[in-house]
């Protein structure tokens, strides 16, 4: 894919995060490569990385996409009511050290400082949320709108992160929860998130968050309200007001 498309890409993706949203893509992306320019084009158009999410290509093929640090919120935020808008619960990994991309499986768990749980609020950027390819979606940075953070998981060095069980009060009755990444498989992804993320030249940082994958979700939020969920005692918040 040229560069030029990449470019045009990206400033509608751009645009349409701030004021609307696309009918059509210009030219769509062939590789994951065009897909993984896209996302770095977009985000150096609308402002900082302040955290990263797991990804995989036509729910198969491990990859990321770049959050904006602008959407990166804490529990008890008020978001505004979207058309559209989904919530997942997931667990976000807070990094207290930069992640080089050849750091080893010790170095990587050492950079982790706390695991927290974690809203992922979803907003395609397409008119039409159906019919995308998988390369496509991967490009919209796979409809990440926002994110908001709660409380430490207690003790996660310790725990099964993979099966902690979850409560909701936004849930249908009869939703479980998906098993999540195991700790060894979260770092094994940041290991691969870390290599990905210099290569695009946005570096894994310290002060980041990532986030490893719904373990709830997605479920559509069609009205306002207030939305909890807890994780072994870790809640986290927020309320979706009147549009």
């Amino acid at each position: 894919m040229q560069s030029d498309m990449i470019e045009s890409c990206a400033a509608q993706f751009a645009h349409a995060h701030l004021t609307g949203q696309i009918d059509a893509l210009p030219l769509l992306p062939e590789t994951a490569e065009d897909a993984f320019a896209i996302q770095s084009a977009t985000i150096a158009r609308l402002g900082v990385v302040g955290g990263w999410k797991h990804g995989l290509i036509g729910g198969r093929d491990l990859a990321c996409a770049p959050i904006l640090k602008v959407e990166v919120h804490h529990s008890g935020t008020l978001q505004p009511h979207l058309r559209g808008l989904r919530i997942e619960v997931e667990t976000a990994f807070l990094l207290g050290k930069d992640i080089a991309p050849d750091a080893t499986f010790e170095a990587i768990l050492d950079a982790i400082d706390d695991v927290h749980i974690a809203f992922e609020c979803l907003r395609t950027r397409f008119v039409t949320p159906t019919g995308h390819t998988p390369l496509e979606l991967m490009a919209d940075r796979f409809t990440n709108h926002s994110i908001v953070i709660g409380d430490a998981i207690a003790d996660w060095r310790n725990r099964d992160l993979a099966a902690l069980a979850i409560t909701t009060n936004f849930a249908p009755a009869g939703t479980r929860a998906a098993p999540g990444m195991s700790l060894d498989q979260s770092v094994d992804f940041l290991g691969f998130l870390a290599r990905r993320a210099a290569e695009l030249g946005l570096p894994l940082s310290a002060g980041q968050y990532v986030i490893t994958g719904a373990r709830l979700g997605p479920i559509p939020l069609t009205t306002p309200g207030t939305f909890h969920a807890e994780i072994n005692h870790a809640r986290v918040e927020m309320t979706v007001t009147a549009a």
